[in-house]
């Protein structure tokens, strides 16, 4: 028996996709000016979210309603609903809806149990989304924002608590 070594041989597959569109990324100055025109933008977000707010209750309460084969699919509506709210707030200086949309997302991705208390629990971060905005609270909402966030993780605990979840 002969103690012959093999170098390994590595194979690179073709990237099909780079292939098709090609490399590079965005232009710096295509992204400054991007970044310029959000900085600069008065659009008024309120009207938004509030209409993505009447998607969330719409969903919570079509969530409440639903027999248990229809839970996902409102589920994921509500998920969707909150994701918008996230992603949008801090591109219009609400950075705190977008970290309390980012714990209700939390919350509702974790959550095996999608009972009352857990639509409870979503209701209320929707709630307070809805004051930030009666009240127009931009930015982050200083030490009270800090405050509510750290109220809204505690009431997420709890349910995980109880629910074991």
């Amino acid at each position: 028996m002969t103690n012959t070594t093999k170098k390994p041989r590595f194979i690179k597959p073709p990237n099909k996709l780079k292939m098709k569109v090609g490399v590079g990324g965005i232009d710096e100055r295509l992204l400054d000016q991007a970044q310029v025109f959000i900085q600069k933008s008065e659009t008024n977000f309120k009207p938004i979210a509030e209409d993505l707010l009447k998607d969330v209750n719409a969903a919570l309460k079509n969530l409440r309603s639903a027999p248990e084969e229809q839970k996902e699919k409102y589920r994921d509506e509500l998920a969707g609903a909150i994701m918008q709210l996230k992603a949008n707030g801090g591109m219009f200086r609400y950075q705190l809806i977008s970290e309390i949309a980012a714990l209700a997302l939390h919350f509702l991705e974790n959550t095996k149990t999608v009972n009352d208390d857990a639509l409870q629990v979503v209701d209320v971060h929707a709630k307070t989304i809805h004051i930030i905005l009666a009240n127009d609270l931009k930015g982050d909402g200083g030490k009270e924002g800090f405050a509510l966030v750290k109220e809204l993780e505690k009431a997420c605990k709890r349910f995980f608590d109880k629910y074991n979840t």
